[in-house]
């Protein structure tokens, strides 16, 4: 459906050591049962970056790292079927507004 070849030079880098603290002491507070967050990045480094985050501080809510927006979009229908059509839309509107096909 989507593309999931996006040209790399185009993509953020990797966050550095200073970053991944940030994100890992910004995402300790999230306490929701039942919270669901999605990474969807092409790049195995920028991946296994959030994999690297994840051993030095365990989430308490599911986290599931993919690799294409298809496999976002079969996520979101596993868990909530009503909301595919919406995410959808909202990487539509995303891509649009970044200058991305």
């Amino acid at each position: 459906m989507y593309g999931s070849r996006i040209d790399p030079a185009r993509e953020n880098p990797p966050p550095d050591a200073r970053w991944r603290k940030r994100i890992a002491d910004a995402t300790a507070s999230i306490r929701t049962e039942g919270a669901l967050f999605l990474l969807c990045a092409a790049s195995p480094v920028i991946r296994g970056v959030l994999t690297a985050i994840n051993w030095i501080r365990r989430p308490k809510y599911e986290v599931r790292i993919l690799a294409t927006p298809d496999a976002v979009f079969a996520t979101v229908s596993e868990r909530r079927a009503s909301t595919r059509s919406e995410a959808e839309r909202m990487f539509r509107e995303l891509r649009a507004a970044s200058g991305r096909k």
